[in-house]
């Protein structure tokens, strides 16, 4: 990719453990960086839940509606 050509797109694909992506050109076709194509992905480790907290924060409410 040259620094003159200022023509692309930039596609994404956004989960909710990963996120992939790709840059082409106007015609669709790949570019390349460094003799490299230009996509790829990266993995998340998964979130944790918030029912700890939940209970808890459910637990507490209660105790103050019982007062």
């Amino acid at each position: 990719m040259k620094k003159s050509d200022n023509l692309y797109d930039i596609g994404l694909d956004i989960g909710t453990g990963s996120v992939g992506y790709s840059v082409v050109d106007v015609n669709g076709n790949l570019l390349k960086k460094k003799g490299k194509n230009i996509w790829g992905s990266r993995i998340f480790e998964s979130g944790e839940t918030a029912e700890k907290t939940r209970l808890y924060r459910g637990r507490r409410r209660l105790i103050d509606r019982k007062k």
